[in-house]
């Protein structure tokens, strides 16, 4: 086990797609396609590492999350 997975979730200043989706109660593929599509931001620290910054995750709590065209409208 790795100390980065011994940090409590909630604590945490990245997450995984699959840790992002356990908070969220979504997919790893749908965290992976929010990405994909925009809605979400994603860290890139090489090329097999993207993370979810925690500021994404305070975000979606707030309902700020958009889909592009909802932005464009704006």
């Amino acid at each position: 086990m790795k100390l980065y997975d011994k940090i409590p979730l909630k604590e945490k200043l990245f997450f995984t797609y699959t840790d992002f989706g356990l908070l969220i109660g979504v997919s790893k593929q749908t965290v992976y396609r929010w990405v994909k599509l925009g809605y979400l931001r994603a860290a890139r620290f090489s090329p097999q590492c993207v993370m979810i910054p925690r500021s994404e995750l305070e975000r979606y709590e707030r309902g700020e999350m958009m889909s592009n065209s909802e932005k464009q409208k704006k």
